[in-house]
């Protein structure tokens, strides 16, 4: 069992590897391996750095473990986000593919299209041609070639494309028309998709604006200017010593804060939402908590000037 498949299950690992090896020529165990090392480095010098900042046995068995899991979280969200990224750019190519494919003559061979969708360079899914045109030079039936194509994209739109071409090879039929209805189907899903994402493009950046900026902003400005008032004359109810006032103005940062990491974690899963790939939380947080909790620190010292 390897590590990853303890996180994402041991068949969506097998696969993962599977594309690795692919779509980067990368085996899961050279990255496994080096997320390792990367984490046990990381949570040594995070054990060091809390023992001479006197931090409590908690927090330092707690950042030690955090440490040395998020390198691996980190590769595996990393390489998925390509892969997913380069999925993205194979569907897009697709239906630019079809429309070539449909100008053929009728009684033109597959393989021969094939072999002239092979010939596109800088194209993701012209390169998955080109491979499946060099196992049918070296004795492989069409039909596997062309399967093993759908085998390595899990996608549905390059699915439909290989399954047209394989039918057209097998019954000899001209299928120009249905590869040019195809294409065009495909490209109204794009501008669909593109109109989507513009009419959400607002929400989106109010959720990052929101989490990253204004709130954290607010918060870390009312805070210094609390923190600069004189409350040792004022009766707070529940509180009537000077120490606990001062003990319940000392947990307000500590709790600002723990709003805030929760508010960014809230609008990341919906700015993963927004972008249909739940995946995408763990990236949109990585990025915000860290932002949101800068400019928190910062803006306190604001009220001071």
């Amino acid at each position: 069992m390897t590590l990853i498949g303890l996180f994402a299950g041991e068949e969506r690992a097998a696969y993962f590897a599977f594309e690795l090896e692919q779509n980067f020529s990368v085996s899961l165990e050279s990255v496994q391996l080096k997320a390792i090392i990367t984490g046990a480095i990381l949570s040594l010098g995070v054990v060091v750095t809390g023992f001479i900042l006197g931090s409590g046995s908690e927090t330092i068995a707690l950042l030690f473990f955090g440490s040395l899991i998020a390198p691996l979280l980190l590769v595996l969200f990393y390489y998925s986000y390509l892969l997913e990224r380069r999925q993205k750019e194979k569907e897009k190519e697709a239906s630019g593919l079809l429309l070539q494919a449909s100008v053929f003559p009728r009684g033109t061979p597959v393989s021969q299209i094939i072999e002239f969708l092979g010939r596109k360079k800088n194209s993701f899914l012209g390169a998955e041609f080109a491979q499946a045109w060099s196992e049918i030079k070296s004795g492989a039936p069409v039909e596997k070639a062309l399967g093993k194509i759908k085998e390595r994209n899990r996608s549905r739109v390059i699915a439909r494309m290989t399954d047209m071409l394989a039918i057209a090879y097998e019954s000899g039929a001209f299928l120009g028309n249905s590869f040019r209805e195809l294409a065009e189907e495909l490209l109204e899903m794009q501008s669909m998709l593109a109109e989507k994402k513009a009419a959400l493009a607002i929400e989106r950046v109010t959720l990052i604006a929101g989490s990253a900026l204004i709130v954290p902003f607010i918060l870390g400005v009312l805070t210094g200017l609390v923190f600069g008032f004189d409350f040792s004359g004022i009766e707070i109810a529940g509180f009537s010593s000077t120490a606990q006032r001062q003990e319940l103005l000392n947990t307000a940062p500590t709790a600002n804060q723990l709003y805030i990491i929760e508010y960014a974690v809230i609008a990341s899963v919906f700015l993963a939402w927004l972008d249909g790939n739940p995946r995408k939380a763990f990236v949109y947080a990585i990025v915000l908590i860290p932002v949101s909790t800068a400019v928190f620190v910062l803006s306190q010292g604001i009220s001071a000037f």
